[in-house]
């Protein structure tokens, strides 16, 4: 199975409202790195997975 750009908006969206729930100021950076990545995905959609988790663990 393939991942498309919205298998990383969704998470995305979900670590950003979790932020809201969980005060931390921590939560908020995982998801603008993962939703970072689904707006790289829709870009250039035949990116690797190993190049899609890189982005998003190092944004």
């Amino acid at each position: 199975m393939e991942l498309a750009w919205w298998h990383w908006r969704v998470p995305g969206c979900g670590l950003s409202l979790l932020e809201l729930v969980v005060p931390s100021f921590i939560i908020i950076w995982f998801g603008l790195g993962v939703l970072l990545v689904g707006v790289v995905m829709l870009v250039a959609p035949g990116l690797a997975f190993s190049a899609q988790i890189t982005l998003a663990g190092d944004s």
